[in-house]
């Protein structure tokens, strides 16, 4: 090729490395974004198991009614409540309220 050809094509030449160095990006920002993608789904994920858990976990209301039925059934007793509460402080477990 003479220097004329050649320089008849370096607008060309600009044109193509312009837009090689532009593909470059592009698939820099693509590979960025399946990357968060792929982060973001595990997340939703993990809130989504956690979700499961919690919903299969007695709720509130049910818990409250159980510890008021707790309460109610040691007060009839005569026993306090926390008669039976084992704490890791204490040197032996508390004897049953009978």
């Amino acid at each position: 090729m003479s220097s004329a050809e050649l320089e008849s094509t370096l607008p060309f030449r600009m044109k193509l490395a312009n837009k090689k160095v532009i593909n470059t990006n592009l698939q820099s920002q693509l590979k960025s974004l399946g990357e968060q993608l792929a982060f973001e789904a595990n997340a939703r994920k993990q809130l989504e198991e956690r979700f499961a858990l919690f919903e299969s976990r007695d709720s509130p209301r049910e818990l409250q009614n159980r510890r008021t039925s707790d309460i109610e059934t040691s007060s009839q007793s005569g026993c306090s409540p926390f008669a039976n509460a084992y704490r890791p402080s204490m040197p032996v477990p508390p004897r049953s309220c009978e």
